[in-house]
């Protein structure tokens, strides 16, 4: 069984969807996910076409700077029925809509927008990345509104999830050092500054010691 949306003209935009001794029939879910039937296997398959996927960005990230390891990640959408798919015009914000700290990579040239439709079978990108603003779990949905199995309104969440570390906040045990007058070629006794990171990385501390000696004085 192949799967031709509506203007596709040669082989290359024709999608095969099963194969082998069947599938005897074949049903839609109300999200436009696709069944197929095998009695002879006693089996019915899957084919998920609209469950939305879900983003994450696993390398913990410092706030105020973006996941360069993971990200960006994208989500490609299909129009695989036989008209345009319609993002809708929201009053305000965009379609689709990120939420906070995950922008929208506008690096990628092929980003879906409520600017123009998506003409059956083609293709549009959403595509991610993660900035933490905070230390800590971020979680998230980016939401895309259409007119989805010709539903106004419809609606697709892509879920996204990330985890920001706090910046390095620096302490110091002591801000100034005092040494004895000494006669030169002498040195003096050791004094230490501790200087500790004060923001846990995982479930530790970092913390350095600075040793500081008095060159000679005359």
């Amino acid at each position: 069984m192949y799967e031709m949306p509506a203007g596709c003209a040669s082989s290359s935009c024709v999608t095969k969807l099963a194969t082998g001794n069947g599938p005897y029939g074949v049903a839609l879910d109300g999200s436009g996910n696709v069944y197929f039937c095998y009695p002879n296997l006693n089996r019915v398959k899957e084919l998920n076409r609209a469950t939305p996927p879900s983003l994450t960005f696993a390398t913990p990230t410092r706030d105020g700077t973006t996941d360069a390891t993971d990200g960006p990640m994208t989500a490609h959408v299909s129009n695989i029925g036989n008209e345009p798919l319609i993002f809708t015009t929201p009053s305000s914000g965009g379609n689709p809509s990120y939420p906070a700290n995950f922008p929208e990579n506008s690096l990628d040239t092929n980003l879906c927008t409520s600017a123009a439709p998506l003409a059956a079978g083609a293709n549009c990108d959403v595509s991610v990345n993660f900035l933490p603003s905070t230390a800590g779990a971020d979680t998230g949905n980016i939401v895309l509104t259409d007119n989805n199995l010709n539903v106004t309104g419809a609606t697709q969440d892509i879920a996204v999830d990330g985890t920001g570390t706090g910046s390095p906040l620096v302490m110091l045990s002591t801000t100034s050092l005092s040494f004895a007058s000494l006669e030169v070629g002498v040195a003096s006794a050791s004094q230490s500054v501790t200087l500790t990171n004060t923001v846990a990385v995982g479930h530790r501390h970092r913390a350095g010691n600075c040793i500081c000696r008095d060159a000679a004085l005359g």
